[in-house]
């Protein structure tokens, strides 16, 4: 098929990416195809918002890139946001690690993002009366926000709008659950439960407004956290090549090393998730060491 050969092109995957294109995110788009042609033929002109939770290194980007393209190749418009794409800055971050606890200073967990300008981006995608809306975007490789400049304008008519990060569509965990560290940065770092505390606190605050906005939400579930950390260095070996290609040395590119660090501030939400997610998704696609799609269950509607 000719739009999944270009998409792997595009895109530099393996060609063993396109088993889950043909078996899987093909169908998928063609479901949300459907959906979105039967809302507006019954005239309902508001974009849909499609959640898709994964954990770091699953492969939400990739697919929302994919649902992107299959959808525009069907004359059907979408606008695409991460999680990630609304990082406080190091500035942001150092400020709030100061006023609550030092971990905030690592970007990751609920508190560390503006969900107040996600929340207004969401506001303007689903005002189909804007004509012009900007997205936001993160540089993961300097660790800040990219400037406004190179932010890319949301089509119009806009049919839907992807939302999609690590922690997509969590609740809140349970006080109690927080007592027990899941490990050596919860133990020695956060002994009296101050930083996940407060994590959960915003993750019940804003981030249930902006998750409120989902429509249907789909789960890329890893098949243990163990995954992440091969998948997130991968992330970073490509991030490396790009580097090199590019010639910007002055991105920050993490060691194997540091990898293992910095996924263990995603530990315990990643794990809730995982636990959680599945009995709130409207569909999960199961992912082996590969991160090929073993198995599906669920099924797309609208109301």
């Amino acid at each position: 098929m000719e739009i999944i050969s270009n998409f792997i092109k595009e895109q530099k995957l393996s060609n063993d990416y396109r088993f889950n294109c043909v078996d899987y995110w093909l169908p998928l788009a063609t479901r949300l195809q459907k959906i979105l042609t039967t809302k507006t033929v019954r005239g309902n002109h508001k974009p849909i918002v499609l959640g898709i939770n994964g954990c770091q290194g699953s492969g939400k980007s990739t697919l929302a890139k994919f649902l992107e393209a299959a959808l525009k190749n069907t004359d059907l418009n979408t606008a695409t946001l991460s999680l990630d794409d609304f990082y406080l800055s190091p500035e942001a971050r150092v400020a709030l690690a100061k006023k609550i606890h030092p971990l905030f200073r690592t970007r990751g967990v609920p508190g560390t993002h503006d969900v107040g300008l996600a929340l207004r981006k969401f506001q303007d995608l689903l005002d189909i009366t804007k004509t012009s809306v900007l997205l936001p975007r993160f540089d993961k490789a300097l660790d800040k926000p990219a400037q406004e400049n190179v932010w890319p304008i949301a089509p119009r008519p806009l049919d839907l709008i992807i939302l999609e990060g690590w922690f997509v569509g969590a609740q809140p965990q349970p006080d109690n659950d927080l007592i027990a560290p899941v490990n050596d940065l919860e133990k020695n770092k956060d002994p009296e439960t101050i930083w996940r505390t407060h994590a959960n606190q915003f993750l019940a605050q804003e981030y249930q407004l902006l998750f409120s906005k989902i429509d249907i939400l789909i789960m890329l579930r890893a098949p243990n956290f163990q995954s992440v950390s091969t998948w997130r260095n991968n992330q970073e070996k490509k991030l490396r090549r790009t580097v090199e290609f590019t010639g910007k040395h002055e991105k920050k590119i993490m060691s194997e090393r540091e990898v293992r660090d910095f996924i263990k501030y995603f530990e315990r939400l990643t794990l809730h998730c995982l636990k959680t997610i599945p009995l709130q998704a409207d569909m999960i696609f199961d992912l082996d060491h590969t991160q090929r799609v073993i198995k599906k269950s669920g099924h797309l509607s609208l109301g």
